[in-house]
């Protein structure tokens, strides 16, 4: 008995210190399995020594450099100043065809990198950025290749940029509408007051009407004005026969408009030309 209790102490011993270890490598930019140390080395130090292949297999290092450009799908391209031409490329997305398919499984199964597969990452220019770096085996030759692990402040700078596009589109929008509102009140005070210096004058349309056609997909629809003694009644009618809701108002003529006041209190106009009507751009006859 005594001894089935020393086993299950150890047993569950055993299970604590398995969860706390598969918690203490699941942050980025550490491996999910198997801790990295990363080095920093300066970058032009290490654009070197990558380039003549110096650097092991598992081996974490930090660089500082500037993102000179971004490889939707494929990595980035690094340089010691933004203008720099001497691009270090370093691959961020991995491909099976990277590796074969034994140092690929062990990669997959031992290894997470941040995704930064967004089809437009932004980033700024002239900000140095401290990047995490792992090299890996890659085939049988014993050739190494370096993937991007992290890079600090990368994706909350592209998060602060989206969010300060859309809180400028969002501005420029409040802006405009205001703008339109602005402008359809100056129109509505200029009706009115057309429409009021105009009197009792309802020109030469009291009792007659205007039509005008038009097609709208396989509809054509037509629109009569009926003018009456002051008041209007404004129909479409769907050839098809769609149901359209009649406006009613009063309108009067100030020279060469005739001005609307709908049954809701909204001005609007037209302008005469003969015995035709011009209502934007419509010529009804």
């Amino acid at each position: 008995m005594k001894q089935r209790q020393i086993s299950h102490i150890i047993t569950i011993v055993a299970f604590t210190l398995f969860i706390a270890l598969g918690l203490a490598c699941g942050s980025t930019p550490e491996s999910t399995q198997t801790k990295i140390v990363y080095t920093e080395i300066p970058f032009l130090e290490f654009r070197q020594g990558y380039r003549n292949g110096v650097y092991s297999s598992g081996q974490g290092i930090i660089i500082e450099a500037y993102i000179i450009r971004k490889e939707h799908g494929f990595g980035f391209g690094f340089g010691s100043s933004p203008s720099d031409t001497d691009v270090l490329f370093i691959p961020d997305h991995i491909y099976p065809s990277h590796f074969s398919s034994r140092y690929y499984d062990e990669y997959i199964s031992s290894h997470r990198i941040t995704n930064y597969s967004l089809e437009y990452l932004y980033f700024l220019k002239d900000k140095k950025y401290k990047i995490y770096i792992c090299i890996y085996d890659v085939d049988h030759d014993g050739k190494k290749l370096a993937f991007v692990d992290f890079i600090e402040g990368l994706l909350e700078d592209h998060n602060n940029y989206i969010a300060h596009v859309r809180a400028e589109r969002e501005r420029e929008y409040a802006q405009q509408e205001a703008e339109r509102e602005l402008a359809r009140q100056h129109e509505q005070t200029r009706l009115a007051n057309l429409y009021r210096q105009a009197g009792n004058n309802y020109g030469n349309l009291r009792n007659t009407s205007r039509r005008y056609g038009y097609t709208f997909g396989n509809d054509y629809i037509t629109t009569i004005i009926n003018f009456g003694d002051g008041n209007f009644i404004r129909q479409s009618q769907s050839a098809l026969g769609m149901p359209l809701n009649p406006r009613t108002g009063t309108y009067r003529v100030n020279g060469d408009t005739v001005i609307f006041l709908s049954s809701n209190g909204e001005y609007s106009y037209g302008t005469i030309i003969g015995t035709a009507l011009n209502i934007d751009g419509n010529v009804y006859r």
